[in-house]
């Protein structure tokens, strides 16, 4: 067989056009020692076929894929679970939570913090002055600030003492 006509066998193999005969006659010609220097490429593929052919299973090669399934069928079986969008993405929703309650603590903390901050406050003496022209008029504005504030911290009781101590100072 000439090389021209090998050559259009393998390309039509290799294009699935071919058929047993045709087969079989590429793998005669390559098992020859004469083979075409641009087809040795192909000489192993050709060859190899022929080699596998003749591989052959062991004897107790059924016995072992029997025995395989066997113990295969006494294993519990695997089951199969379905698994939800919201359980997929869960992860995803806890960050952003997570995410979401740090700015919110951050903008409130910082809404907090900075309305608690007062105006400076300016210590010209200058502008300070007495408002009494009676002492005992002051005497008694201190003595009612006072009061609201003791009634404000402790109690009416401590409010009543510094009542009469105020009276008797007045006296």
């Amino acid at each position: 067989m000439d090389c021209k006509n090998i050559s259009n066998l393998v390309e039509r193999y290799f294009k699935c056009n071919t058929s047993a005969q045709e087969e079989q006659m590429l793998r005669d010609y390559f098992r020859n020692e004469e083979v075409a220097e641009e087809l040795l490429a192909y000489k192993d593929l050709f060859c190899g076929m022929q080699d596998e052919a003749n591989i052959s299973l062991p004897a107790d090669f059924d016995a072992k894929v029997q025995e395989r399934i066997k113990s295969q069928k006494s294993k519990t079986p695997f089951k199969a679970r379905i698994i939800s969008m919201n359980r997929t993405l869960s992860p995803l929703y806890k960050a952003v939570a997570s995410v979401a309650l740090v700015i919110t603590v951050g903008v409130m903390s910082g809404k907090f913090w900075s309305a608690r901050d007062p105006e400076p406050v300016e210590y010209n003496y200058a502008n300070y002055h007495d408002t009494y022209s009676d002492p005992e008029i002051a005497c008694e504005k201190v003595a009612d600030v006072l009061r609201d504030l003791s009634i404000t911290l402790k109690g009416s009781e401590v409010a009543d003492t510094a009542t009469v101590m105020t009276e008797s100072k007045m006296k």
